[in-house]
């Protein structure tokens, strides 16, 4: 029900995650990954210390991971315009690597796109070639997806680049970041126990259901609607 985000303001932005986590803490959760590009630029900032649990945001891992793959430091993003606004990006991306140049576009088409299972239509095929016009003739190198929407245009993005220009997907790297932090705290589970999925949504469940399951590849079953 609180999609897209991107057009949020920022004291919005902050009061749903705060809810969010809040309904976290009350279930004792060992971690939490803000898997929002929105929400890690905006909410994460404020509310990391304010919980016991620690909060993986994706800001930081990708824009590490990002310089670690840039040759020429030139380095695109690709977000929400309530991300593009935070200046989340080019903030931790020049602290880490003050030489390096920061160019972003906000993308208002790309979430409602993928929320109506057009990833691959002719509409998301002209917001792509609009919206990276605007990096490629800053010649950047790599283009960060800062949306969690945005890797499932990953297809179409490719067709209006040359092979060697490199998209970083912002969850491999916070995956990365929250199994290390998980480690380096001795609560990481063990390889051989298979924990389970309990699937909750704010939203409509049936819907959740259909677009999770066409979006993920797997059937997604039982998900139970979330009052906050």
């Amino acid at each position: 029900s609180h999609v897209p985000y991107g057009n949020k303001t920022a004291d919005e932005i902050l009061q749903i995650n705060r809810s969010i986590l809040n309904f976290f803490m009350s279930h004792k959760v060992k971690m939490v990954v803000m898997a929002c590009g929105t929400s890690s630029a905006i909410a994460y900032p404020i509310l990391k210390h304010d919980y016991r649990f620690p909060i993986i945001s994706l800001i930081s891992p990708a824009s590490v991971a990002t310089l670690k793959i840039s040759k020429t430091k030139r380095i695109g993003v690709l977000a929400t315009i309530g991300t593009v606004r935070s200046e989340a990006y080019p903030d931790t991306i020049k602290s880490l690597d003050p030489s390096a140049e920061v160019f972003q576009v906000a993308c208002p088409l790309f979430v409602p796109l993928v929320e109506s299972g057009k990833a691959d239509s002719e509409e998301a095929n002209t917001a792509a070639e609009l919206y990276l016009s605007h990096l490629l003739k800053e010649n950047v190198d790599s283009i960060i997806l800062g949306c969690t929407h945005y890797p499932h245009l990953l297809s179409t993005l490719k067709k209006f680049v040359d092979e060697d220009l490199a998209f970083i997907d912002p969850a491999e790297s916070a995956t990365a970041e929250a199994i290390a932090v998980l480690s380096s705290l001795g609560i990481r589970n063990s390889i051989k126990h298979r924990g389970s999925c309990k699937y909750l949504t704010t939203g409509e469940p049936t819907e959740f259901e259909e677009l999770g399951s066409k979006l993920l590849g797997k059937n997604i079953i039982g998900v139970k609607h979330l009052p906050i």
